[in-house]
């Protein structure tokens, strides 16, 4: 009778055991694509590039620290002025097009140097309560929010200052 009980109560603990393990794994799934966005700088000044755009130069490293290849990644910079209103910026690469998600792939473990630039409008900076707008300086009361997406899913995002 003793070893008939012991054997119950153990079969009911390694249930449990087993059933916890299933829930947790269930509600807190590993992360396969963790990419980071280790540095973002400006690299140069704000310049007049014709008509009402500006653009900046930029340097972002990405490190794909995951176990998984990542395709299909959206790099984003969004421009604030005095931390309040949010301006959506172009961002393109030093080939001068587009960063497309389609062809951007980082591959598990890789780490990726990203250049080119950040580019807006006077007008959408004005809009945004921008004053004293500094062509080839530093404009003071802005910041910038560099984010990496996968699809909807917000990977990470890095400030500057």
């Amino acid at each position: 009778m003793k070893r008939k009980t012991l054997a119950i109560v153990l079969i009911t603990l390694i249930a449990l055991a087993i059933i916890t393990w299933l829930v947790q794994n269930q509600t807190n799934p590993v992360k396969t694509n963790v990419v980071k966005i280790e540095t973002f700088s400006l690299t140069g000044i704000w310049e007049n590039i014709g008509g009402l755009s500006m653009t900046v130069p930029f340097n972002l490293t990405l490190h794909n620290t995951g176990i998984n290849n990542v395709s299909g990644l959206n790099l984003s910079v969004a421009i604030f002025v005095n931390d309040t209103s949010k301006i959506e910026a172009v961002v393109l690469t030093s080939s001068e097009e587009r960063l497309d998600p389609d062809n951007f792939t980082l591959l598990a473990g890789e780490v990726q140097e990203v250049e080119g630039w950040i580019g807006t409008t006077l007008y959408a900076l004005e809009l945004a309560g921008a004053k004293n707008i500094s062509i080839g300086g530093a404009n003071s009361g802005w910041s910038y929010v560099a984010t990496v997406k996968l699809g909807d899913e917000v990977l990470d995002e890095f400030r500057l200052p």
